[in-house]
């Protein structure tokens, strides 16, 4: 998976890097979120530079979108990637 680069900042989104790292579940999911943010700032980082919350919009089956929780997740994939499931 390729970071989203718009205007030359990578980042990835939590979601997409949900399925790559073989988590099923989005409520797992944000327990490594969380566990990566603490080893973030253990690491004397600040953790917004790195974690931001995000919403995202998503089109529902009846029609129409709707918006769900996601984060974005700024060049750390070191951090990330060191976590065990």
């Amino acid at each position: 998976m390729k970071p989203t680069e718009p205007s030359r900042l990578r980042f990835w989104f939590a979601r997409e890097l949900q399925k790559l790292l073989g988590y099923d579940e989005w409520r797992n999911f944000l327990k490594f979120i969380e566990r990566a943010r603490e080893s973030c700032k253990t690491a004397n980082n600040t953790v917004l530079d790195h974690f931001v919350d995000a919403n995202k919009s998503i089109p529902v089956p009846k029609g129409g979108n709707r918006t769900i929780e996601d984060h974005i997740q700024l060049a750390f994939p070191k951090i990330i990637s060191s976590f065990p499931r």
